[in-house]
């Protein structure tokens, strides 16, 4: 069957975690601004009209990870999902940014989103290939005990 070994109730887990941590920062964001001025300031109609698109994009994101999780080379899944995630939130951070960032901030990203995907992909990617190091060493020493 190849390198994957699909299950679909991952699927259905992965986009329910996927929902589950955009409707977290959804609540949180809309607290920031009501309680903070600074991000009530910034914050505009189409920062708010951008996080609905990203509701469906966390959702399918989170599909696609349950099914990225049944690949069985285990440094491939975890580059994979990691590089998956880290585009879809630093795009999300990018995108919403007056009111996802600190409430300091004063500057936007001075990129792009494509910018932004191809920035947090590396980063997940590199976070993602770190868990597969660090379960790897813990492995190890568990399997020396």
């Amino acid at each position: 069957m190849g390198i994957l070994n699909v299950a679909p109730p991952r699927v259905v887990v992965g986009s329910l975690i996927g929902l589950i941590v955009f409707s977290v920062d959804a609540v949180a964001t809309f607290i920031r601004f009501v309680l903070i001025p600074s991000v009530a300031e910034r914050a505009t109609a189409g920062s708010f009209l951008a996080m609905f698109p990203f509701l469906f994009l966390f959702i399918a994101a989170g599909a696609l990870a349950g099914y990225l999780w049944a690949i069985r080379i285990m440094v491939l899944r975890f580059v994979s999902i990691g590089a998956l995630i880290g585009a879809m939130v630093w795009s999300y951070l990018t995108v919403t940014w007056p009111l996802t960032a600190r409430p300091t901030a004063i500057i936007p990203p001075q990129m792009s989103v494509l910018d932004a995907v191809f920035i947090g992909a590396v980063g997940g990617a590199l976070g993602g290939l770190l868990l597969f190091v660090i379960s790897g060493i813990r492995n190890l020493i568990h399997d020396h005990r």
